[in-house]
């Protein structure tokens, strides 16, 4: 029988002819063949990141590589030295991920967030968790709603709670718009694997958003390697999503499984009283007389927090500051700035008669220069406005497949970090359909 050096050489390289090498070559340079039977085959790995990364990327490879190769498919496992001190050669960049972080805003804490039934149960298990973070158990908290009603600021009061009470504590704050941009664009799988072992640096994990993951592969791969890590040293992972882990479109299932193991906390809708309340809060900060009945016209137009928001900084602008302010004159600013849903209708109708061509031109398959920045204008406004996966975005301009949709969506990002005209155009284009 062949020595278990060459046979897990040979394995390696069955494994390896199915992938790229550079997805390869980091997660196998510096594993071996420790024990191998009919029934059970143990690699040996430098330590337990690596294990997990390959029992999840490279599990189902390995084993039918074992049945090409030795006639039998074994119960594989992996072993590692717990007392192994990082190699000098590969230390962890500590700046892997502190380069992905925003910071907290202080002024969202627990006591400046208004409690109503609908957000209580939320609150409940946020405020818990942020009291005991090294007891939680579990030790994954997902809070979802599919509108903006304080998601955000219930995660941003769990850091900022803890790193009142706990100073020396690590939280890591992360946008998952920010973290998709970063690591979609990553070629190198070694990055990845030092991203991974830099994040149990931190104590506690929190990212906002984690709907905007849908369709990214690299980022899903990178958010579940974290995970594990993270899971394994009883280290809390708090998030907020518009739905349940499980209902993201296009999502890893073995990253909807370890995020939907926790507690689902969601937050059923906003009261009008809280509405009242933050709104009322908004405005008095910086104007001196705001009559009842101008906030309660403004709550009933709208029951979405951020597009109330939106007004209250419409009514915030010079010669209103600092001064009283009358209905009449809220509704001559506010004009015909009347709620609405955004749907990529109102994205693509906006797309289409900015730039003066027909809405079906965005859905048929013209390669004209022109016709083609417009598309890929709206597949990254359907994006970053409303968040939607890939697949849903190439359904919407006609049937597009995953790699044309991906490769507009970069080609936009990647203009508007070196085209002002670019950069421009989106601006302009957002301010018209979020009236921001």
């Amino acid at each position: 029988m062949p020595k278990k050096k060459d046979i897990w050489k040979q394995i390696i390289q069955i494994v390896q002819s199915r992938h790229q090498d550079r997805d390869i070559t980091p997660w196998f340079s510096n594993t071996q063949l420790s024990s191998l039977t009919s029934k059970n085959a143990i690699i040996k790995v430098p330590n337990r990141f690596v294990g997990i990364w390959l029992r999840d990327h490279f599990l189902k490879d390995i084993q039918e590589a074992f049945a090409q190769l030795c006639g039998s498919s074994p119960e594989i496992s992996c072993s590692y030295a717990r007392s192994a001190v990082s190699s000098p050669e590969q230390p962890i960049d500590h700046q892997a991920y502190t380069s992905l972080l925003s910071p907290l805003h202080p002024e969202n804490n627990f006591s400046s967030f208004i409690l109503d039934s609908k957000n209580r149960f939320a609150h409940t298990a946020a405020f818990s968790l942020a009291q005991n973070p090294s007891s939680a158990d579990p030790c994954v908290l997902v809070i979802f709603s599919n509108f903006t009603s304080g998601k955000t600021h219930l995660l941003q009061a769990i850091g900022n709670y803890i790193m009142d009470n706990k100073p020396n504590a690590s939280v890591g704050y992360l946008s998952s718009k920010q973290f998709v941009s970063k690591l979609e664009a990553v070629e190198d799988a070694r990055y990845l694997k030092k991203l991974g072992e830099s994040f149990l640096n931190l104590d506690i994990l929190i990212m906002d958003d984690i709907h905007h993951l849908g369709g990214h592969r690299k980022s899903q791969q990178a958010l579940l390697t974290i995970t594990d890590a993270l899971l394994s040293h009883k280290k809390p992972i708090i998030l907020s999503s518009s739905k349940p882990p499980a209902s993201i479109p296009d999502i890893d299932r073995h990253l909807a499984c370890r995020l939907g193991s926790g507690i689902l906390a969601e937050i059923t809708g906003v009261e009008e009283q809280t509405r009242f309340g933050i709104l009322r809060n908004r405005l008095t900060r910086e104007v001196v007389n705001i009559p009842d009945d101008i906030i309660f016209y403004l709550i009933n137009i709208t029951e979405d927090v951020s597009e109330l928001l939106r007004f209250a900084d419409t009514i915030l602008i010079p010669g209103i500051k600092n001064g009283t302010v009358d209905l009449s004159r809220i509704r001559r600013l506010l004009g015909s700035k009347k709620s609405t849903v955004i749907t990529t209708d109102n994205i693509l109708d906006s797309v289409a008669r900015y730039y003066a061509i027909k809405r079906s031109e965005l859905s048929s398959g013209s390669k004209r220069r022109r016709t083609c920045h417009c598309r890929h204008v709206a597949i990254y406004l359907c994006k970053e406005i409303l968040g939607l996966s890939l697949q849903e975005i190439g359904s919407v301009l006609g049937k597009m497949n995953h790699s044309s949709v991906l490769y507009g969506l970069k080609k936009i990002e990647k203009d508007m970090n070196y085209n002002r005209q670019t950069f421009q155009e989106i601006r302009e284009l957002k301010r018209i359909i979020t009236y921001c």
